[in-house]
């Protein structure tokens, strides 16, 4: 009898972890749709193998707007059983499906467009592709243009900064950040790059005062990494969240090297606080500000179905009553505008607060 207890106790457990354990959806050669995972081949780059993954939420919704997770994957590293491949991402997926997201996997793109399966190719190629994609993915898929979150493991991990803010046209992008297993600056990478600490360090503080204040959640399961941020003076450029998750506990039914990015797929209490973390960073505006108005036209009726951006990336439509938001922009200068073959106008402000009442009233050009 105390056998059958103890057998049948097992088989409660192993259904529990297998109840609890997401399996990432396959990358599928197929038109997107509501919780599946496809392969995109943009356009432009038809010519070449580049590609990216699409997953939309399981009750994706066209007329419904959704934060957007963009990652970036660890180097090829069979000791790990990281293949550096993007179809290979498993990072992002639980996040997605926890806080109803959309979840793209972005390439490192080498000088001849091609994938880079170790560090970077061509650092300019690759955020010219981001940045590209990403506002193609919120505008074809109603993705919140002030809603992006970069994420990245290893590689990736370092990617969120080294890349996420190598410029102030990419930096502008994200609301929030995680990286896990790895940091910008923390450490040098011997013949491969980064050889001169010091020198990189420098440049790695220049990034992170990009950050302008936002989230930053970094993860690591060994290292202290909050030594480094403190320790080199970045520690008032973000608002950072530090966790060490026990991914051993996570993934030792997976037969995993600890050094991997399955580890969210339990949804056990570390990968929970993931979650929490990127719903508190929607809930809460952290290093972000929202502009908000309305447009008519010269006798006040609203004008719906017009494109409001504020600066290359973020934007939003006006609904029927002529309304629009755009939320998850930084602090500084703005300029306003609205541009179609008939309309042009524009507002600059200077945004450190939320503002609200930025209203148009459009005219005609050349009025």
């Amino acid at each position: 009898m105390k056998k059958i207890c103890i057998c049948l106790l097992s088989l409660f457990f192993l259904k529990t972890f297998a109840q609890k354990t997401l399996t990432v959806p396959v990358l599928l050669h197929q038109k997107p749709a509501a919780g599946k995972r496809v392969k995109v081949i943009p356009p432009k780059y038809a010519a070449t193998d580049l590609f990216y993954s699409l997953y939309l939420p399981e009750g994706y919704q066209k007329n419904k707007k959704y934060p957007v997770i963009v990652e970036y994957t660890g180097n090829y590293y069979p000791p790990t059983q990281s293949t550096g491949n993007l179809k290979d991402a498993s990072l992002g997926y639980a996040i997605a499906k926890n806080i109803e997201a959309i979840w793209i996997c972005l390439p490192f793109v080498t000088k001849d467009y091609k994938q880079a399966l170790k560090w970077w190719g061509d650092e300019q190629n690759t955020i010219d592709y981001a940045l590209e994609n990403i506002k193609d993915v919120c505008l074809q898929y109603n993705g919140n243009s002030g809603q992006v979150f970069l994420i990245g493991f290893s590689r990736g991990a370092i990617a969120v900064n080294y890349i996420g803010l190598h410029n102030d046209a990419i930096a502008d992008v994200w609301r929030g950040f995680f990286s896990h297993d790895h940091y910008d600056g923390e450490q040098k990478w011997g013949k491969y790059w980064a050889k001169d600490l010091p020198s990189y360090r420098a440049q790695a503080k220049i990034r992170a005062q990009r950050l302008k204040g936002r989230a930053a959640l970094i993860s690591n399961h060994q290292k202290e990494v909050k030594k480094y941020i403190d320790g080199n003076g970045l520690s008032d450029f973000g608002t950072f969240t530090y966790l060490k998750p026990d991914v051993h506990k996570a993934t030792k039914e997976q037969n995993l090297h600890v050094h991997n990015d399955r580890w969210l797929l339990t949804q056990l209490d570390d990968a929970k606080s993931v979650f929490n973390w990127f719903q508190n960073s929607l809930n809460k505006s952290i290093g972000v500000y929202t502009v908000s108005g309305k447009v008519t036209n010269s006798k006040g009726k609203p004008i719906g179905g017009l494109l409001v951006n504020a600066g290359s990336f973020h934007f939003d439509s006006t609904d029927i009553n002529g309304n629009y938001c755009i939320e998850g922009l930084t602090n500084g200068e703005r300029t306003l505008k609205i541009t179609t073959d008939f309309y042009e106008e524009e507002r600059t402000i200077n945004l450190y607060k939320n503002i609200q009442g930025v209203d148009f009233v459009i005219k005609p050009k050349n009025n």
